[in-house]
């Protein structure tokens, strides 16, 4: 049977990764107004020793890796939105919490790749424990990327929701129901034969 592409999942899709965009691109502006890029500008500490609001100009990838590769960085950024375009046609029919995962990773995509193109470089600006400075933009991403691995690991039947697969493996799952009824029957006509 042929499928449908789901247009709730195309509007979870588009809706997560405008959504994404929107506040990532806001919140750099708020970043560079407040606290860079100007020497002296300060530190603002959210929760100390846990979140600090710190402007960095990253040159590399996520989470600072890749440092002073900005041009490679770009293609490779349009690759990876050119890349999860292709792949979401495909996906996104069978679930619309792919659809959200696809919407986290195409927006924080996009978003790093306005600044990279926009700027040379991408404004990082929360800080945190363990990680880099990172934006809204690479948590997209982040969150996206491991959604979407938790369906692909732990969701065996994820490309499979309407059971097709399964039915056309163990053959017409209406037998047992037929089965059942006629055990009722005989049953039944047991019941009518005794005196």
């Amino acid at each position: 049977m042929s499928r449908v592409l789901s247009k709730p999942s195309v509007a979870i899709l588009f809706i997560v990764a405008t959504v994404i965009v929107i506040a990532d691109q806001i919140t750099k502006v708020v970043a560079i107004d407040r606290i860079g890029p100007d020497e002296g500008r300060p530190v603002v500490t959210v929760i100390p020793g846990i979140l600090d609001f710190r402007y960095v100009e990253n040159t590399g990838a996520a989470f600072g890796i890749f440092q002073d590769n900005t041009t490679i960085l770009i293609f490779v950024s349009i690759g990876v939105v050119a890349i999860l375009a292709a792949v979401f046609w495909k996906l996104i029919l069978y679930s619309r919490l792919l659809a959200f995962a696809f919407g986290l990773q195409f927006g924080g995509a996009i978003g790093n790749l306005i600044d990279r193109i926009r700027l040379g470089y991408v404004v990082d600006f929360v800080d945190g424990p363990l990680l880099p400075v990172w934006n809204i933009a690479d948590a997209g991403i982040t969150v996206g990327v491991t959604i979407l691995a938790l369906v692909l690991l732990f969701i065996p039947d994820w490309s499979d929701p309407d059971g097709t697969k399964r039915t056309e493996q163990t053959g017409d799952h209406a037998e047992p129901a037929d089965e059942s009824e006629s055990t009722g029957a005989q049953v039944h006509g047991t019941q009518e034969n005794r005196p």
